[in-house]
């Protein structure tokens, strides 16, 4: 006979688990956005610039970021973390810093397991020189990458078009056995088979 008490303890526990399952379940269905991941990745060389101005005990100075379509996201971003007070730079102040923005895009790439897949690539690749006293230093290159597969009839979904640096060419679809060997032997036979007809009606 089953105890009834340790039934009903098991019951929440259950039921917990298959919450979570099918929460998980609906996440991993959903492909993180574009943008999500350069979000991600801004934030990231955030963080790696103001703990390089801590380093000088700076805890507020000018911001500019070199012309960029996401140069605002950046902005954005540095802004958020609040580690720095940051403020909009100009060429006279003594105490600012200058970002140059390398990249900040999403690639896809063939995915040789899958036709129906891609490889997703998101990378920031920034570096900077900070005014300081006169002197220029040079802020370390941040450079990151995220990468995961993602299905091709997912690419519009995790695209804004509002925002070309979420998007980028498609490869290709990889030909198959058909389309690289069978293919162009059907259309020589096909023409063999035009050319030969021909001759006969003519011969005859």
């Amino acid at each position: 006979m089953i105890d009834t008490r340790h039934r009903l303890c098991f019951q929440p526990i259950l039921i917990g688990v298959m919450y979570i399952m099918m929460s998980y379940s609906g996440y991993a269905g959903k492909p993180q956005s574009n943008y999500s991941i350069l979000d991600s990745l801004t934030r990231s060389a955030g963080q790696n610039l103001t703990s390089f101005l801590y380093k000088y005990s700076i805890d507020s100075c000018g911001l500019t970021i070199s012309a960029h379509p996401a140069a605002w996201l950046f902005q954005q971003e540095f802004v958020s973390l609040r580690k720095v007070n940051f403020y909009e730079g100009n060429p006279s102040q003594q105490l600012r810093v200058e970002v140059q923005v390398d990249d900040c895009a999403v690639r896809y790439f063939l995915y040789n397991d899958s036709s129906d897949s891609l490889i997703r690539e998101g990378q920031v690749i920034t570096k900077g020189v900070l005014h300081k006293g006169g002197k220029l230093i040079n802020v370390p290159q941040f450079s990151a990458i995220i990468r995961d597969t993602i299905a091709r009839g997912d690419i519009g979904i995790v695209e804004t078009p509002a925002y070309p640096f979420t998007k980028s060419l498609i490869p290709e679809q990889p030909k198959g056995f058909f389309g690289e060997v069978a293919e162009p032997i059907l259309f020589v036979a096909a023409a063999a088979v035009t050319v030969l007809l021909l001759f006969t009606v003519r011969s005859q």
